[in-house]
């Protein structure tokens, strides 16, 4: 992997500093929706193509304005384009950082869990000379008789 053991913390006063600053963020475009999943799919998206395809439209449009009808709000779907750029450009930093975020997180998970998978294989091989570890390991042993639909993948527990 692309990283050595990770050996750090946050402290509580910079994780309130982190959330203050992503919500002084987001008050500044107090105009963000929350869609639904089911909204979310009826939407029509606009990828790269389709991207393009209203870019040039624009363009035509105000070339040929004389041919809509005064109905037609030119100046309304140019700003709703201005905002989706401008949107992109504060999307993609974000994205990038979540997945710095979300990557971390994920090997500090890996390192965690693999350390307290040799911790148990280390109580179970003292359990053989020591009886007094028995409820301890059987515990352990708990987390390991379920079925794998518990530890779903790409969850993250929240607590």
């Amino acid at each position: 992997m692309a990283y050595n053991n990770i050996d750090a913390e946050v402290p509580d006063a910079d994780k309130e500093a982190f959330k203050n600053n992503l919500i002084a963020a987001m008050i500044l475009l107090p105009f963000l929706v929350n869609l639904t999943i089911d909204e979310r799919r009826r939407l029509i998206k606009i990828g790269n193509n389709r991207y393009t395809f209203v870019k040039r439209f624009i363009q035509i449009a105000e070339n040929n304005a004389s041919e809509f009808p005064v109905s037609f709000n030119l100046a309304g779907l140019k700003k709703d384009f201005e905002l989706f750029d401008d949107l992109k450009d504060l999307i993609i930093p974000m994205v990038q950082d979540l997945e710095k975020l979300t990557d971390t997180q994920k090997a500090v998970g890996n390192e965690a869990l693999t350390k307290a998978l040799q911790g148990k294989q280390m109580l179970e091989a003292a359990n053989r000379t020591n009886a007094g570890l028995d409820d301890v390991v059987a515990e352990l042993r708990e987390f390991f008789d379920r079925t794998p639909q518990d530890d779903e993948p790409g969850t993250t527990p929240i607590a």
